[in-house]
């Protein structure tokens, strides 16, 4: 029995939308060039979608993840023992990670149903987990809360995202997790790569050297 079979069947207690994401993960799989890397990313429900399926990814698959990008969602301590897939980033250039980050204008209002208990968070302006301060967009003071694995902003009013529910939006920034911080997630999406392909040239295949390309600063993935 393969893998796809093994695991679909165990996932289709959580309803159909869930059983289509691993469906459609299994089929990236299967066309996917095997020495080729990639990165997984969600936001909020995807967010979940993306620690569930780096649960049930396969040896072979995982050791070409990039890094995994979990964005207003949490990664729960059960979630880490349940798969050696699951390692918290440490910086900006760690490769085989999940970046996991949740942010809130006060500890005060950290929503258990999105960001608690959480086993990890990284800045993603600054890229460290400890509580050293990083400045965005010049006037927003973001620094990681270590003992609540959250991100804690000054400066930033989330002012522009209307309540969900009535209790998301409401001193979290769950909404705008994605796109205030998406200069610095995309550069680092291309720092994690160059850093993949450092580490494994002499391993790369063929085709995934012919898809680099050196602009003197970083190597990207076509």
């Amino acid at each position: 029995m393969s893998f796809y079979q093994i695991n679909f069947h165990k996932q289709e207690e959580n309803g159909r939308i869930w059983t289509r994401k691993y469906h459609a993960f299994a089929a990236f799989l299967e066309h996917r060039e095997p020495d080729r890397p990639f990165v997984l990313a969600g936001f909020s429900q995807g967010a979940k979608a993306v620690v569930e399926l780096l649960k049930i990814m396969p040896e072979d698959a995982a050791e070409y993840l990039v890094a995994a990008y979990v964005l207003g969602y949490k990664v729960t301590p059960s979630d880490v023992l349940a798969s050696d897939n699951i390692r918290a980033a440490e910086g900006a250039s760690d490769t085989g990670v999940t970046v996991c980050y949740n942010s809130v204008s006060d500890i005060r209002y950290i929503q258990p149903i999105i960001a608690a208990p959480c086993a990890m968070c990284i800045n993603p302006v600054n890229w460290r987990t400890d509580d050293v301060p990083a400045t965005l967009q010049d006037t927003i003071t973001v620094r990681v809360s270590p003992e609540h694995h959250v991100l804690v902003l000054d400066g930033y009013s989330g002012a522009g995202y209307e309540p969900i529910l009535g209790f998301l939006n409401v001193g979290d920034f769950h909404g705008s997790e994605p796109w205030l911080y998406q200069e610095c997630l995309r550069e680092n999406i291309r720092t994690r790569i160059a850093a993949f392909y450092e580490s494994r040239k002499e391993h790369l295949c063929e085709h995934c050297r012919a898809n680099l390309v050196n602009d003197g600063h970083h190597r990207r993935a076509l």
